[in-house]
């Protein structure tokens, strides 16, 4: 993100469990992963927050992933 500029930055997923994991910095041994990954990036920032926001007011932003998602696996990656 520093190619970017980018320093501060508001992270907002439908995953209510993924976010309070992430703000007690604590979670279950099937998110550690995506815990560690998710940690590192955020170090990147001078200011990250995360918050939750029900799927149903995250329509555009759930689409996008959807199709992000479908074409990472059509890429083969």
């Amino acid at each position: 993100m520093r190619s970017l500029n980018l320093t501060h930055i508001w992270v907002r997923s439908d995953s209510q469990v993924l976010v309070r994991a992430i703000n007690r910095n604590r979670g279950s041994l099937e998110l550690h992963g995506v815990l560690s990954d998710i940690a590192g990036l955020a170090s990147s920032f001078t200011f990250c927050f995360f918050s939750f926001v029900p799927r149903n007011s995250n329509g555009p932003a759930n689409a996008l992933a959807k199709i992000c998602l479908a074409n990472f696996e059509s890429s083969g990656l």
